[in-house]
């Protein structure tokens, strides 16, 4: 736990002197971007591996479609579930609850790489989370809002369905097990076990199956994943 505290933080003051620097290059603005979000997701791998005592597993990576925008929507059960949707890809971009935004290790790093908090709310995001469709960026959105402590999964909220119906993109569903025994909400010490992510197909934005309206399809969805 001490080792990868350590690993963490210093990957976090890094990130955040790069940052910095690369605000200084004034010319490939993208470019420059997405090196630092390459990076981002580099160290976040780094992270996810590095925990020696902890097993990880990805399923039905085939589903799996970074090439075309969605809007990436998964359960919440630990802070580890951060670091293993952005370790997925360079281009993503997580919508956060505003501990993270404002912490003073993974803040900086945070808002450097355009990640949004959602306390502002998901209709003030629209603008700039378009501007990142247009250059390719997905968005990870953890429906519940908040971290489960007992595993259970809680209700959907609208947002990420809003947005989806907004940009008009499909919905890629990932479900995360084990994180929230790995490290417990409110439980700094990183225990023995196993992290599994399932990809399931993607939910097309015409597919009447799982409803026509955002709404109806929080509530849907929400169902099918639990």
């Amino acid at each position: 736990t001490i080792f990868a505290f350590c690993y963490f933080v210093t990957g976090c003051i890094i990130l955040t002197i790069l940052g910095f620097l690369f605000k200084l290059i004034p010319f490939a603005r993208e470019r420059v971007k997405y090196v630092y979000h390459f990076i981002l997701s580099w160290f976040a791998r780094s992270m996810v591996y590095i925990m020696v005592n902890v097993k990880k597993k990805i399923i039905d990576k085939q589903y799996a479609n970074f090439n075309r925008p969605s809007v990436i929507i998964s359960n919440h059960q630990s802070f580890l579930d951060i670091l293993v949707t952005v370790m997925l890809h360079p281009k993503l971009v997580l919508l956060t609850n505003s501990w993270v935004w404002n912490s003073p290790v993974f803040g900086a790093v945070a808002r450097m790489a355009d990640f949004y908090p959602v306390a502002q709310g998901a209709e003030n995001s629209i603008e700039l989370l378009s501007e990142r469709v247009k250059q390719g960026y997905s968005t990870v959105i953890f429906p519940e809002g908040t971290r489960a402590v007992d595993g259970e999964m809680k209700r959907f909220h609208k947002g990420a369905f809003y947005l989806a119906e907004q940009l008009n993109l499909d919905i890629q569903p990932l479900l995360i097990h084990g994180t929230g025994y790995t490290m417990t909400k409110g439980d700094f010490l990183l225990k023995d076990g196993q992290i599994t992510l399932k990809y399931l197909p993607r939910i097309k934005s015409d597919d009447a199956r799982f409803g026509t309206g955002y709404a109806e399809r929080t509530k849907l969805i929400g169902r099918y994943f639990k």
